[in-house]
């Protein structure tokens, strides 16, 4: 018998080639199997947890945000903890999969019936001022019903986070991640699907992060790319000095009104509202802004000026998602003047558009500020549903002055023969200058007792009439006499213009 090999050693070299490819092949099929069969695989995990419906399972996803993910986290738990039995989570295996991925059950080696779960991955978020807490924005839950353990589902979290980079923008937010949060349901039935986003839907706007806060949004044409908070001094009741005519009308057109929605909302009256205040620089129009917003503390509170202007759309979305939100507009004039003289004549008509756009049960209540009234689009001030009130801000009279002079002079000591030389000196102007003149007096009665005596200044304050009428003529001498001057002062309420 003759071999085919004519020595030895090509018949061990052949062997040993055989032997190799018997172990390649051996290889690959043992990690198909375990690729098939292995308990940790999120195939197997799908399966053992639906069983044989897994084929017949439907896939539902929504989009939200991406700002918002404490507040779908917290929407999420709280849901679970309500109607679920307890559940197991895992992280899913690519941020970008969603459940309808999940359940395609083909042969591809490395689609995603094949992929292992990944390390839960947690994203680091403000909940509030100076506060952080980390939340997982990629992982799987499998839930079960509590009234009904054979009605399963699985709920997957997907956080992408997608950088964008806009000319004309700063360094800083051109290198922003802008972010979209999707929640994917696999279930049997589309009944389970709608109720679980309504309950979801409502949960998160009554659990929302942001609910009663003062918040400062990063916003660009993309969208909003982050939302943080922002300390802003809370202005009370007792801080506020205004005739009794124009605190009642605010009570009266704001306030009562949200107070009664649900009585209003049975009437078929829109929920939005829009108000303009009126009235010189520095009478306070911001700080009535403030003192609404704790006259209405499950408000959403944004002060939007500077570029934010800008983007009214931007805005305004998170507005209606946020809700109930109070937008307030500083200087509006510089977005709303009279189209034929406006530069930014399609800002204006954007923010017009949105604020028509809003839905009648939308709780937003648009304030807009401005100095210059006149100078206003009369599309804007004129068109109630846009400008449903305008009230004025008159400058202090007697009795408001020597309120806030009171006010402002809380930590001094100031007799009553100063207060009156001070009441008498300064008809015309606004709080804002009665502020900085208590100020600069205050650094006067310093310096005086620090060079009166050894440089310490311990014990209590006199400001001295000297010091308040010097004050006066120092804060008034570089302006000019157009802060007395306010033909609106008789007349604080109005209803157009």
């Amino acid at each position: 018998m003759r071999f085919p090999f004519a020595k030895a050693d090509d018949f061990i070299a052949a062997l040993t080639f055989v032997i190799a490819v018997a172990l390649i092949l051996i290889s690959i099929v043992v990690v198909q199997l375990k690729q098939k069969f292995s308990p940790q695989l999120l195939g197997a995990r799908l399966k053992r947890f639906f069983g044989a419906e897994l084929r017949h399972l439907q896939a539902h996803d929504k989009n939200f945000p991406g700002y918002d993910l404490a507040s779908i986290h917290r929407a999420l738990l709280s849901y679970f903890q309500d109607h679920c039995e307890p559940i197991d989570t895992v992280g899913s295996a690519a941020p970008t999969l969603s459940t309808r991925d999940m359940l395609q059950t083909d042969d591809r080696p490395y689609g995603p019936w094949r992929r292992k779960p990944a390390p839960m991955a947690y994203e680091r978020v403000a909940v509030a001022l100076d506060e952080e807490e980390s939340f997982p924005s990629n992982c799987l839950y499998f839930a079960k019903s509590k009234t009904d353990p054979a009605e399963k589902f699985a709920v997957l979290l997907s956080y992408i986070r997608a950088y964008r980079a806009e000319s004309g923008e700063d360094m800083d937010e051109r290198s922003a991640p802008a972010s979209v949060l999707t929640l994917s349901i696999a279930c049997r039935r589309r009944e389970l699907a709608d109720a679980f986003f309504r309950e979801i839907e409502s949960r998160r706007q009554r659990l929302s992060v942001y609910r009663g806060k003062v918040i400062d949004p990063v916003v660009t044409a993309g969208g909003i790319v982050t939302i943080v908070f922002r300390n802003i001094a809370r202005v009370g009741e007792n801080d506020l000095v205004l005739p009794k005519a124009v605190r009642e009308l605010i009570r009266g057109s704001i306030v009562n009104f949200y107070t009664h929605q649900t009585a209003l909302r049975a009437l078929g009256v829109e929920m939005k509202r829009g108000v303009l205040f009126n009235s010189p620089p520095g009478t306070g129009k911001t700080s009535v802004s403030l003192y609404l917003a704790g006259l209405l503390p499950n408000f959403t509170i944004c002060f939007v000026s500077g570029r934010r202007l800008l983007y009214p759309r931007e805005v305004c979305a998170m507005a209606r998602y946020l809700q109930p939100t109070m937008l307030v507009f500083e200087d509006i004039d510089l977005i709303a003047q009279e189209r034929e003289t406006n530069g930014l004549a399609t800002v204006l008509g954007e923010l017009m558009n949105q604020i028509d756009g809003c839905e009648p049960n939308d709780q937003v209540l648009f304030i807009m500020n401005t100095n210059s009234m006149e100078r206003l689009e009369a599309a804007v001030r004129n068109r109630p549903g846009r400008v449903d009130q305008i009230i004025h801000i008159p400058l202090p009279d007697r009795d408001d002055r020597r309120r806030l002079i009171h006010h402002f002079a809380s930590t001094v000591r100031v007799s009553p023969a100063a207060v009156v030389a001070l009441v008498d000196a300064t008809e015309g102007v606004t709080p804002a200058i009665l502020k900085e003149v208590i100020k600069r007096a205050a650094v006067m009665a310093v310096q005086r007792l620090a060079s009166d005596g050894d440089g310490r200044t311990g014990g209590e304050i006199d400001l001295t009439t000297a010091d308040l009428l010097l004050s006066v003529e120092q804060v008034l001498a570089l302006r000019s006499d157009m802060h007395k001057l306010d033909p609106l002062a008789r007349d604080p309420i109005r209803f157009g213009s």
